[in-house]
């Protein structure tokens, strides 16, 4: 009878060092998951830090003097969120895909979920610029680019996504880009010969993107039981990107063609945690589903910090439609073998 209760209590303490040591590794999954949102989102965010609106033209006019360009457009990516599928292996407790499912449920919103399918196939990273820049009597040029996509912009086109009714305050999208590029002649545009100039530039680039309350989103399926979660998740990147340019152009009357070529260095990093200074990260696992934690999340609350430096080339190209005083670019970039295509259509006062 003894030894029967010894194997007992030792298969309860054996089952509940299991469940303890499942639980444990929540702080590791949501670790990793940072890392894996930010290896989506930098080779992204690094082409369009170093892509800015400057003018088509290699060379601009030496007598132009003040130019400013104002445009948007898009980097067409092939989806975001692309791991968050249900058994991902990579994850030991969390089940990515049905806690994504759970934040939009939380939403009340099935119009939110539409779209959340829609952009893990395709997504376009959006890219907005204004360019003001300034023409020297050497024919150096000196310009810089800014946009900047602000906590309230996201707030409203969330609530359009999710309906007026959702619940879509604890959503944190925010972005600012900041670049300034030099450029010297090296060839004007005469007779056969195309415009020819060299550049340096340096952009900043940064990114907040979170939910602040994974409290309210309720009990999520795992392979071991209903996961509660309480605590802030936040995941922001900055990247700061140095680069070389070379660009030809060839005006054809008011058509004019171009193409570039620009080395970059990027010093890239992506940081994320759950839970705040003010409510910590806690997580529980209730076993068999009756409303009951069985196991409780002791450790740490997650705290990563990945850094990405490398290099890129960065192709450019299009063309203006060069008139007087005024022209329209029709410009587009890629970064082969990591980078998506990407396009922009942009004004330019002169």
């Amino acid at each position: 009878m003894k030894r029967i209760g010894l194997i007992a209590l030792l298969a309860i303490v054996t089952t509940v060092g299991v469940f303890a040591q499942d639980i444990s590794l929540i702080g590791q999954d949501f670790e990793h998951l940072i890392v894996q949102l930010g290896d989506e989102l930098l080779p992204n965010l690094e082409q369009s830090a170093a892509w800015g609106a400057f003018p088509g033209l290699a060379v601009m006019p030496s007598d132009t003097g003040f130019f400013m360009t104002m445009g948007l457009g898009a980097l067409l990516s092939g989806g975001i969120f692309q791991f968050a599928v249900p058994d991902n292996p990579a994850f030991e407790v969390l089940d990515i895909g049905p806690l994504m499912q759970a934040i939009l449920d939380a939403s009340g919103s099935e119009r939110a979920t539409n779209v959340y399918n829609g952009v893990q196939n395709f997504f376009p990273y959006p890219v907005t610029r204004t360019t003001i820049g300034y023409v020297l009597p050497a024919g150096v040029e000196m310009m810089v680019d800014f946009s900047i996509f602000p906590q309230f912009v996201a707030n409203l086109a969330t609530r359009i996504a999710s309906g007026a009714d959702a619940s879509i305050s604890q959503i944190t999208l925010n972005a600012l880009h900041v670049g300034s590029k030099v450029r010297v002649p090296v060839l004007r545009d005469a007779g056969p010969f195309p415009a020819v100039s060299l550049g340096a530039a340096y952009s900043y680039a940064g990114l907040a993107i979170g939910y602040g309350d994974l409290g309210s989103i309720g009990p999520v399926a795992t392979g071991i039981g209903d996961l509660y979660l309480d605590g802030e998740f936040m995941v922001s990147t900055r990247i700061h990107s140095f680069g070389l340019d070379l660009q030809v152009s060839k005006a054809l009357g008011v058509f004019v063609p171009f193409i570039g070529v620009s080395p970059q260095y990027h010093v890239a990093q992506v940081a994320g945690h759950v839970g705040t200074s003010n409510a910590d990260f806690s997580a529980g696992i209730d076993l068999d589903s009756d409303g009951t934690t069985d196991s409780t999340y002791f450790g740490d609350h997650p705290d990563v910090t990945s850094v990405d430096n490398d290099l890129s080339f960065l192709l450019h190209g299009g063309f203006d439609l060069n008139f007087e005083k005024f022209a329209m670019e029709f410009h587009g970039s890629w970064i082969p073998g990591t980078g998506s295509p990407g396009v922009f259509i942009g004004m330019r006062i002169q």
